[in-house]
């Protein structure tokens, strides 16, 4: 140091480094506030001039390492400066080039300016002309005087107007928040919604760090739980789309032998439609069983049996699945199928009456063909029933099937049974009736009561459809059939009896009529109650 620096040394007040710390990028974000030089501590110049201007000297100061630098001054006054872990001080630029006053050195040397501008003010001595190679990068410019950046300092220590960066633990905290919320985001809503709430969310964490910054100087970390929403949205959709895939797998496992493909198909287009466990549904379930199956299955032998058996459900199935019925089970001769589930149809009864009409065309053709191939012949009974039901998976943690439970499919059971009581084909109940419109033939039955149930319900026989043409005796059978009912519940025994024989008169295979003639009869000997509502109580299921 020659002689001059020295004499300038003795004379300051005070000495602070200048040096610069930029970041990897060059930008100048922070400052050192202390510098340790030929064995000495320096403090930095603006740090130096501030402690000057209150009387503090290295005393006076206290390192509390990694949060903060504390000054206190004679006077009383006290800073809390923050640093982070290399002790470096955040700066809080004020503006760009020139948002501190410049006042040309020249014009001072040649007392251009009046001295008693600089009373009680902090005068910066340096260069701002590029070529004079103090300028450097700061973040929101990229040539900046770095006398500049010490007015700037020197500012924010006399103000306290500091940056302050939120700690580790909160930006943790942070980063877990938002993986979670993402994550529920992602796995709660469509693809392209969560992506609109993420993009939302992401740009209401940017404005918040904005706004915390621009008006309290507060840092808010955005990397972090930036990739935090990144990462979580690709690991739930990766998620989503592993399971969604599961979940197809799944469903077309389960479906594809008792369902069409189209519903298969709209099944792992619509998978929220299954709601596994057990959801309540309005559908139409239906039962049918082979008459006498058990003195048809004596006359052959198993093989046959067999053969026979599976050509018949073949056959049945068939007509199930083209009305996109869901076939639930076989047992033995009988099947259980649904309409309305797992797919929501709105016509759900129309397509189960539909389905039983054409099975007894279908089986009529059949009956043809094995009376041809001198082969037993079967004759099925059908029940359907429409109402609430539970639809979802029955069974054991590792094995189940998906079915329909309660009281709703009990009475289609029952109904399908009851058909024994008229010699019947396919009966229906007043709750199927209510659920069709104009397009069937219906003529009612009866007012029964199912074994284990109090309230009566209303039944009918599915006849065909109205575009179908009736057979002449049916068209003389049905009317006398309907007076021969009236006259049944007005315990007009007499005259119901003559009704119904002019009905078997018309056609000789009307099985209700039958069954109101012994009906009829019985209640001649044996008089019922004058209170009689006309029920007839089911004994058997």
């Amino acid at each position: 140091m020659d002689g001059k620096l020295i004499a300038l040394y003795h004379a300051a007040r005070g000495i602070g480094f200048a040096n610069f710390s930029p970041d990897n990028d060059s930008v100048i974000r922070t400052m050192p506030l202390f510098l340790n030089f030929t064995g000495r501590q320096y403090f930095s110049l603006s740090l130096a001039m501030v402690m000057g201007s209150m009387n503090a000297g290295p005393q006076d100061v206290t390192v509390v390492a990694n949060q903060e630098v504390i000054v206190r001054g004679p006077e009383g006054k006290t800073l809390h400066i923050p640093i982070n872990e290399k002790g470096r001080m955040l700066i809080n630029y004020q503006g760009t080039f020139q948002t501190f006053r410049y006042i040309s050195y020249y014009d001072v040397l040649m007392q251009r300016i009046p001295k008693e501008l600089f009373d009680g003010k902090f005068v910066l001595v340096g260069t701002s002309a590029a070529g004079l190679s103090d300028i450097r990068p700061v973040p929101f410019q990229d040539a900046f005087p770095g006398v500049e950046i010490h007015a700037n300092l020197i500012y924010n220590l006399l103000t306290e107007s500091y940056i302050r960066v939120q700690k580790p633990a909160f930006v943790w905290l942070l980063v877990i928040f938002f993986s979670v919320l993402i994550a529920l985001v992602a796995m709660a809503f469509r693809p392209w919604l969560s992506g609109l709430l993420g993009v939302f969310i992401s740009g209401g964490l940017a404005w918040l760090a904005l706004t915390w910054f621009s008006r309290n100087a507060f840092w808010l970390e955005l990397v972090r739980p930036t990739l935090a929403i990144l990462f979580s949205f690709l690991f739930a959709f990766i998620y989503r789309y592993v399971e969604e895939e599961r979940s197809k797998r799944y469903i077309k496992n389960m479906f594809q032998h008792y369902l069409t493909a189209t519903v298969v198909d709209e099944l792992l287009k619509r998978p929220d439609m299954l709601k596994l466990g057990g959801d309540r549904r309005i559908a139409t379930a239906f039962f049918s069983d082979i008459k006498d199956f058990t003195t048809v299955s004596e006359k052959l032998e198993p093989e046959e049996l067999v053969a026979q058996l599976n050509e018949y459900l073949t056959a049945m199935t068939e007509v199930v699945l083209h009305y996109d019925g869901y076939l639930d089970k076989y047992e033995g001769d009988a099947i259980m199928a649904v309409f309305g589930v797992p797919v929501e149809q709105r016509d759900h009864a129309r397509r189960g009456c539909l389905a039983a009409l054409e099975m007894q065309e279908r089986l009529r053709t059949l009956r043809a063909k094995w009376q041809a191939e001198h082969k037993p012949i079967f004759y099925a009974r059908m029940g359907l029933n429409s109402g609430a039901m539970i639809a979802g998976n029955v069974g054991g943690v590792d094995r189940f099937d998906y079915t329909v439970i309660g009281d709703s499919v009990n009475l289609a059971s029952r109904l399908e049974g009851a058909n024994k009581q008229y010699g019947t084909s396919i009966m229906i109940s007043e709750f199927t009736k209510e659920f069709l419109n104009d397009e069937f033939i219906l003529r009612e039955l009866d007012l029964i009561r199912v074994k284990g149930k109090q309230k009566p319900v209303r039944v009918y026989e599915l006849i065909g459809e109205k575009r179908s043409q009736l057979s002449n005796s049916q068209l003389l059978s049905l009317p006398e059939y309907e007076k021969g009912l009236a006259a049944y519940r007005a315990k007009q025994w007499d005259t119901a009896i003559a009704a119904f024989r002019r009905a078997l008169a018309a056609d000789v295979h009307d099985g209700p009529s039958q069954t109101y003639i012994q009906r009829c009869e019985f209640f001649k000997k044996n008089p019922v109650p004058w209170d009689w509502d006309g029920v007839f109580e089911m004994k058997t299921k």
